[in-house]
Parts: C-alpha cells; structure tokens; sequence
C-alpha cells in the first residue's frame, strides 16, 4: 500500500458530464490502493443524494475510501450514500495530513 494519503474536495454541483468525472477521478485512485478520503461541501453535498449517489456507493461498500460531507442544509436529511458528518475542525486535519486535490 502506498504511503501517499489524499483528500479530494468536491464543492462544485453535480452536473453531467463533470460528475461523471469526478467520481472517475475517485475509482481511479481507489484502483491504485491509494488512502483516500473524499469529502463534499456546501453544493458539492449533491453528490450525496439520488441520482448521483449511487456511484458513490461502490466506494463505501467495498472500503476504498472514507466519504465526508460538510455544509449547510444536510443536517435533517441523512444522505442516501453513507458519509460521516464533519466539522471545520476535522477538515482542517484532513487537509493537514494529505495532500489536496479541490473540485
């Protein structure tokens, strides 16, 4: 297993085509055994609800990455991907222990 941990920071909405690719982005990584976490905020939270959060499923369901969410509006509603609630705090160590990749 590498020793290279990333965090992939997903803010942007999700729209066809460019969701499509990030969530490729994310497989292609998980490919490489790579320690990754993913976490979505404020518009990027989208990816979390149906449709969209059925790709995302795939990484959950077979541990091949950590899946985050922070932002306004999530709070009643669990989102349909399991993905742990954070707060700035946290996110403020995950960017400190990993590299950053922002979508």
């Amino acid at each position: 297993m590498t020793s290279r941990a990333f965090l992939v920071r997903v803010g942007m909405a999700p729209r066809a085509p460019q969701a499509r690719e990030v969530l490729e982005l994310v497989l292609a990584g998980a490919s490489l055994d790579i320690d990754l976490a993913v976490v979505f905020e404020g518009p990027g939270c989208g990816f979390l609800a149906e449709p969209w959060a059925r790709g995302w499923q795939q990484l959950v369901d077979f541990d091949l990455a950590r899946l985050y969410y922070r932002g306004p509006g999530r709070s009643s509603e669990p989102p349909a991907c399991p993905a742990e609630r954070i707060g700035l705090d946290f996110l403020d160590q995950l960017c400190a222990e990993r590299q950053v990749i922002e979508l």
